[in-house]
């Protein structure tokens, strides 16, 4: 499912020979996002002002006059995305992301309580093969790709899935940019809205059954088509046409109401204490996926219902290629 390349899991449990570690897995992304805001860094000062297309964003005022800026995010690369010009950070005295590092919580018991690996045997050869596939073009051994169906839940697996082959070239997350971008005191203490082990928990609520329905949902859709359906929403701004991406991703209506329960709802009411406080000393720059703006109990609606004005603006846009 789309919606979960929100999350990451936090469990660390002994792998099975040739496996790779959760700690190797992640130190290969932390290697990848430390090349790529390197190279970001690198070209900063060859970027040109070349007219590009303004990126939509948030302008949030709280009630004492304070003003921010909220910018969703999708938190995968894609080609395409239009990403704000570095003076979205003039002036900012916060930097804000929804939760930072990995969990650290024992393995998840409950998920365990039937045999590892039981929901891959509902798995065709043909979903096995695309799996297989994508997680080589994400530079995942096979040997490991195959052990991940091993595990308790295709949470893991999922995010695999979702992988574009061959690679986008050129392409960066808005996490990794916006990070690129910041000034370097914000950089080194962001302030998040979360802790890692409680979204995990947050996570854990969802069952697993309907991570399997969102797994095969992601194995029989091109994720080429897919995340540039997202990037295009997000591009113009229409952040009810992601929230019926994701929901679509999940593979069925009960999924989707659980994900968007604990994984949406329960997280922007957890984040309005820190948001709030953050807001009213104003002058930041919040990043959260993009899902948890809209609806009745997205962060657009909470705020206004606490006295903030947030009104939709239009960011000067950079031509992200010139960074590379």
């Amino acid at each position: 499912m789309l919606a979960m390349l929100d999350c990451c899991s936090g469990k660390i449990e002994k792998p099975a020979h040739g496996m790779a570690t959760r700690f190797q897995i992640k130190g290969m992304f932390k290697s990848f996002i430390a090349g790529t805001v390197a190279t970001i860094i690198a070209a900063a000062s060859t970027i040109a002002a070349a007219a590009t297309a303004s990126v939509p964003v948030l302008r949030v005022t709280a009630p004492n006059g304070q003003t921010s800026i909220l910018i969703g995010s999708i938190h995968v690369p894609v080609e395409g995305l239009n990403q704000p010009a570095p003076s979205i950070f003039a002036g900012a005295r916060h930097y804000v992301i929804e939760h930072s590092g990995f969990a650290t919580l024992p393995a998840d018991k409950a998920s365990e309580s039937g045999a590892a690996g039981d929901w891959a045997k509902s798995l065709t050869d043909a979903e096995i093969n695309v799996y297989l596939h994508r997680a080589t073009c994400a530079g995942l051994p096979e040997t490991s790709a195959r052990n991940w169906l091993q595990e308790p839940t295709p949470h893991e697996s999922n995010a695999l899935a979702y992988t574009i082959c061959p690679l986008p070239r050129y392409a960066t997350s808005r996490d990794v940019y916006l990070f690129s971008i910041a000034p370097v005191a914000l950089r080194q203490n962001p302030e998040v809205l979360e802790d890692a082990n409680w979204v995990e928990l947050q996570r854990r609520k969802v069952p697993a059954s309907y991570d399997v329905s969102g797994f095969k949902w992601a194995l029989a859709h091109d994720p080429r088509t897919v995340l540039e359906q997202t990037r295009d929403a997000l591009n113009a701004g229409d952040y009810e046409a992601i929230r019926t991406q994701v929901l679509e991703s999940l593979g069925s209506p009960d999924a989707a109401a659980v994900y968007t329960r604990h994984m949406v709802d329960e997280r922007n009411v957890e984040w309005l204490p820190r948001l709030d406080a953050i807001l009213k000393d104003g002058h930041a720059v919040v990043v959260v996926g993009a899902m948890h703006f809209p609806g009745a109990s997205g962060l657009i609606t909470l705020l206004r219902e606490r006295g903030y004005k947030v009104d939709p603006i239009n960011w000067p846009g950079v031509a992200i290629g010139d960074t590379h």
